[in-house]
């Protein structure tokens, strides 16, 4: 079983430090614009689209329309 999603609606918010981790942002549903405090590039995913983000700063991710998300740790 994999990890579970997060739903969010339309223009919403979520939000989550790096702390020198490393993470994947996997995009199930809808479409997500991301950014990491710092970074110089933005990425937008769709449905079945990751991307992997690591360092420090906060990441946020907005839904550009309603969305299912998931942010899993991964090994260093």
């Amino acid at each position: 079983m994999g990890t579970p999603s997060t739903t969010l609606a339309s223009h919403a918010l979520a939000s989550e430090e790096l702390r020198g981790r490393t993470l994947e942002v996997r995009c199930d549903a809808g479409l997500l614009w991301v950014t990491v405090e710092g970074a110089p590039d933005d990425v937008l995913l769709r449905a079945g689209e990751c991307v992997m983000l690591s360092g420090r700063g906060l990441v946020v991710i907005e839904a550009l329309e309603r969305a299912e998300f998931a942010m899993v740790p991964k090994a260093a």
